[in-house]
This record gives structure tokens, C-alpha cells and sequence, in this order.
């Protein structure tokens, strides 16, 4: 149970345009990665070749490896919301394990499919996964049984775009990208259809933030969609090189200016003016990345984002963010608070780990753990 507070806020937080530091982390692998998450604060997951899945608590500064029976490519890893504790990983032949412990044993699903599975994605009791042939399997009941869904498409799928609320009740919109397209669902996956947009290379990432979405792929390939899907622009990325991965910051469904694209060839992209321009990151590494993920520290507001590619490697980016707060609903003042700086307003940060409070200017003050 949340602390109680003395103001209400509802707002955005975007990211500061301050140059970002990537380093290298310890995997102890040398097997590709393709798939990385980070649910909450420290605590992430990342997956890749021969059965291997890895898991941190320490935002990357150590990595348990955890190799599977079945030594078959994973190339998505999921858990629902920002929960630790419960997570799916989908691979080659249809193959799905979860786990309910925080990735410390996995068992082994029926998935119902023999085609790979190469995207995830999982809202409270709610999953899906998809992946060759347009196959995409469903589960209502926390990954113990699946069943096969119709797409109205044959194309390989490689990426999920999600954006909404309770998955219970339908207020989730979901985005797939394919080999030539987009297919779109209103009702949590259960029914899908095609949208007009031809792609003119593979869709292997997308991101949807509200209204908003991106998708990135083959030879640079750049779209952007203002109205969820329904109509795409071209956009530049500058870039020749294949796209696998795009990641913008939001709150509350409301996208920031600030965003990700990782790739072949080491290529981290930076976007400050929500996809206007992008410009090119020093990542310290050749090997292709095929996936990012941001996260927020479990004990201030400073935002990270985590890529994963060919070879074991890990990057993690310190983006060094100063909360970039909108006007406030309401202001307050306390006894309590004076001569602190803060006799005047203050803004909050709504999180899974407590409520952040910051002055006007964007420094943070005080913060309330949950526990």
C-alpha cells in the first residue's frame, strides 16, 4: 500500500538530451542474445542461443547463467507488467518455459505450435507469442495452456507493440510486425486483421505508446504511426544497416521526445525530438544488438537502458536523466516544508517502487519506498 501524500499530481517525465555512457556488462557468455528485459528497478532477464537464459538483481553488474534442458535459440523474454517474480521465454520449435520463481528454475510448456516463436508479450494472467508463419499463441491463465489464435497472415512476425490498460477488459491495442507488414489487435489478441502499410523490409522491432508508434527493420527501414497504426510515415534513420530493436520512454501512455533504436554492427541510434532526427551512439562494440529495454533504478528517477546482442554481449547506458516535469494539477503548500526550497509546489513520479518528489526545477527531493 502506497504511502499517503499531501498532493496529487498527474504529468510527464521526458529525458534530458545529456550524452549518455554505455558500457560493456560481464554476461559470461559468448552465445547471441536476442531478447532483454528489465521489469523493475535492478531485476532483468535476457535470452539467446543454445537454451540460455540469464538473469541479474544487480542492474547488470552480474548475470546468473541459467541453461535449460532443451538446448534450443530463445529469442523473446517477457514478464507480465513490472512483476519479478513470473516470466515466459519462447523460442525455436514452439518451445515456451516459464517461470514463477524469478528465473531461478523454468519448466517447460505446451505452446501447441512446432513453428518458431520469436516475440512475447504478457499482461497479467494474459500472454501471447508469435513468431514463423504468422502463428500466434495465447494464453488467459498465466502460461498454462496456450491455444492457437488466427492472424489472416502467413508472414513471419518478429515484433510487439503493446499499449493500454487491463487486459481484462479489452483496453489493450496491440501492433505486430511481419516480414511485409503490420497486423493489428483491439481485444487482447484474441481476433487480428491486416493493415494497408506494406513494409518495405521486415519489421523486427516496434514500439507503441498510446497513440503512437514506431517500427523499425530491414536496410535502415524507419515508420512512424500518429493514429495507432491506421496510417505510417517514412521516416529517416539515417542508416543503411538492419534495425532490431526501437524503445521510447512514456508515461501513462504519453510518449517522450526521447528514444532508442539498436542494430547490426553495434549501432545505437538517439532520438531527442520523437523520431524527427536521429543520431548515432558510440556503443563500444561491433556485434550486432538485437534488442533494448529501458528500466528505472530502483532508488532515484536516473533512467538506464540495457541492449543485448551477437557474442554474450551486454550494454548498459546511463542516460543520466533529470526529470523534465508538465505543469502540475495542483500546488501546496506545508509547514513541514519550510525553507526546504519546496514552499511552493512539487511534482511526483508515480512508480511500481514509491512516488518520486521533485521541485519545479526537475532536482528530486525526497522520495517514499514501497515495500
Amino acid at each position: 500500500m502506497k504511502p499517503v501524500v499531501f498532493l496529487a499530481f498527474l504529468g510527464m517525465c521526458t529525458v534530458s538530451a545529456n550524452a549518455d555512457q554505455w558500457s560493456a556488462q560481464t554476461s559470461n557468455v559468448t552465445v547471441n542474445l536476442f531478447s532483454v528485459v528489465f521489469p523493475r528497478g535492478d531485476t532483468g532477464f535476457a535470452c539467446g542461443d543454445q537454451g540460455i537464459i540469464l538473469t541479474t538483481v544487480n542492474g547488470g553488474t552480474t548475470w546468473v547463467t541459467h541453461a535449460l534442458s532443451v538446448k534450443q535459440p530463445l529469442y523473446a523474454i517477457v514478464t507480465p507488467d513490472k512483476t519479478v517474480d513470473n516470466g515466459y521465454a519462447f523460442g525455436s520449435g514452439g518451445i515456451i518455459w516459464r517461470t514463477t520463481d524469478r528465473g531461478n528454475t523454468w519448466s517447460q510448456q505446451s505452446s501447441g505450435t512446432t513453428q518458431t516463436l520469436r516475440l512475447g508479450v504478457a499482461h497479467g494472467p494474459l500472454a501471447l507469442a508469435g513468431g514463423d508463419s504468422g502463428v500466434i499463441v495465447r494464453s488467459t491463465n498465466s502460461g498454462a495452456t496456450w491455444t492457437r489464435v488466427s492472424t489472416g497472415t502467413t508472414a513471419n512476425l518478429y515484433s510487439f507493440g503493446v499499449s493500454g490498460g487491463d487486459s481484462g477488459n479489452g483496453a489493450v491495442t496491440m501492433l505486430v510486425g511481419s516480414a511485409n507488414g503490420v497486423i493489428k489487435s483491439l481485444d487482447t489478441g484474441k481476433t487480428w486483421s491486416a493493415l494497408s502499410l506494406v513494409s518495405p523490409a521486415p519489421l523486427y522491432g516496434m514500439q507503441l505508446n498510446g497513440t503512437t508508434a514506431f517500427a523499425v527493420g530491414g536496410s535502415g527501414t524507419l515508420l512512424k504511426s500518429t493514429n495507432t497504426g491506421t496510417s505510417w510515415s517514412t521516416m529517416s534513420s539515417g542508416v543503411t544497416q538492419q534495425l532490431n530493436g526501437v524503445v521510447f520512454f512514456d508515461s501513462n501512455n504519453v510518449i517522450s521526445p526521447t528514444g532508442y533504436i539498436a542494430g547490426a554492427g553495434g549501432l545505437i541510434l538517439k532520438t531527442t525530438n520523437t523520431g524527427a532526427t536521429w543520431v548515432a551512439q558510440t556503443s563500444g562494440t561491433t556485434q550486432s544488438l538485437n534488442a533494448i529495454t529501458p528500466t528505472h533504478g530502483d532508488n532515484n528517477p536516473v533512467v538506464y537502458v540495457y541492449a543485448v546482442g551477437n557474442g554474450g554481449v551486454i550494454l548498459k547506458g546511463n542516460v543520466s536523466t533529470t526529470p523534465i516535469l508538465s505543469a502540475p494539477e495542483h500546488t501546496a503548500t506545508h509547514p513541514r516544508l519550510a525553507g526546504t526550497g519546496m514552499t511552493r509546489e512539487l511534482f511526483s513520479v508515480d512508480s511500481p517502487y514509491g512516488l518520486l518528489w521533485m521541485d519545479a526545477s526537475g532536482r528530486l527531493m525526497f522520495k517514499t519506498m514501497n515495500h
